[in-house]
């Protein structure tokens, strides 16, 4: 079963291959699978164009705006009125950097240099699978394809995609500039086209819209001629169409007028019951912050009665408002009670109200503090 499975791929990436040219500044070239390496375009049946950097002119823009049908104005208007070509074919890429600013990557090919770019139906660009195949493989990268060498590094969350020749000043230059050793990946031929296959069926291509050429897939515009008895038959199917959907329509109009004249009473119960609820549903609420509150409360005596030395407390005062208790009385050893406080996980933002008096009957300390009820 494995082995089908293979042999059916392998006959889908030579289908594919057999329809593919690559084209750069030397011209339109194929990729023969048989030998690994590029050759004379000599196919009849190919219709999807690879485009090399040297092949197009491109250039970055950001944008910010409201919404997206602005920004899909804008990038039409690019599209006629910034092309650096008489007659050009467009391509662009729309990525979102943050809410409302927006990166256009813009392709235009010269028309007058490779007029039969109009013949092919998919137009990719190589860098865009050079992309796709690396993902997220740390920067730098230098690949050797059976189509090219280039040099890949990741600036500002974008991949930038370089052609080097070999032992070239150029290359030399890039090693040198480089914070580190690039990393060397070589796409061997085999390698190459299956790789190039999964590009190919993931469509990750789409994101690049122009990558169909829709002229080429529309059919050319056709003249009907239809004479006086074929007008007067398409006249009068199209009147009956016309009567019969507003027969329909008003039947239709009719139908939910008594739909709604039957759920009155339905939608009324519905109604009352739906206020009882949220009405029930509302004292619920306030019942429970009272109780809630009141429970809180009703631990404040037991923390006093839990104090190792209460004999020697005397409560004059005790007030709980929504989390805050304020107590005022005498104690023999306000040190020993404050120190008791505080060392319960309850009891926070413990502070004193008043400055600490003596009692002139029992000569105790008189004090007055409050604290945060958190039970």
């Amino acid at each position: 079963m494995k082995q089908h499975i293979t042999t059916i791929k392998n006959r889908a990436i030579d289908w594919i291959f057999k329809r593919i040219h690559i084209v750069d500044r030397t011209g339109i070239q194929g990729f023969d699978l048989s030998r690994k390496q590029l050759c004379e375009a000599s196919s009849s049946h190919a219709d999807i164009l690879v485009l090399r950097k040297s092949a197009y002119v491109s250039f970055d823009k950001r944008y910010k705006v409201i919404s997206q049908k602005e920004l899909k104005g804008i990038v039409a208007n690019e599209h006629d009125f910034h092309s650096p070509f008489a007659t050009s074919y467009t391509l662009h890429k729309i990525q979102q950097i943050d809410e409302g600013n927006w990166q256009v990557t813009y392709y235009f090919v010269d028309l007058a240099r490779f007029p039969t770019l109009s013949q092919y139906r998919l137009i990719l660009i190589w860098d865009d699978f050079i992309c796709h195949w690396i993902g997220e493989v740390g920067s730098p990268v230098l690949v050797d394809s059976p189509v090219a060498q280039q040099y890949v590094i990741r600036e500002d969350g974008a991949i930038n995609v370089s052609d080097v020749e070999p032992n070239s000043l150029k290359q030399r230059i890039l090693m040198a500039s480089a914070d580190n050793d690039p990393n060397h990946q070589v796409l061997a031929a085999e390698h190459f086209a299956e790789q190039f296959f999964h590009y190919f069926i993931s469509f990750s291509w789409l994101s690049i819209s122009g990558s169909i050429n829709r002229a080429r897939w529309l059919p050319a515009k056709q003249t009907i001629s239809l004479s006086p008895k074929q007008m007067g038959i398409a006249g009068a199917v199209l009147g009956a169409a016309v009567v019969m959907e507003s027969a329909w329509l008003m039947g239709l109009d009719f139908y939910f007028e008594q739909q709604m004249q039957n759920t009155v009473e339905i939608r009324d119960q519905y109604s009352t019951a739906k206020n009882t609820y949220l009405k029930r549903l509302d004292k619920y609420s306030q019942y429970a912050d009272v109780v809630k509150q009141r429970s809180a409360a009703s631990s404040v005596p037991q923390l006093l009665a839990d104090y190792p030395q209460k004999s020697d407390i005397r409560i004059d005062r005790m007030d709980y408002l929504q989390g805050e208790v304020r107590l005022g009385g005498i104690v023999g050893d306000i040190e020993a009670f404050m120190t008791y406080l505080s060392a319960q996980t309850s009891v926070q933002e413990l502070a004193f109200m008043s400055p600490i008096t003596q009692d002139k009957r029992t000569g105790k300390d008189r004090f007055s503090i409050r604290f945060d009820w958190r039970k």
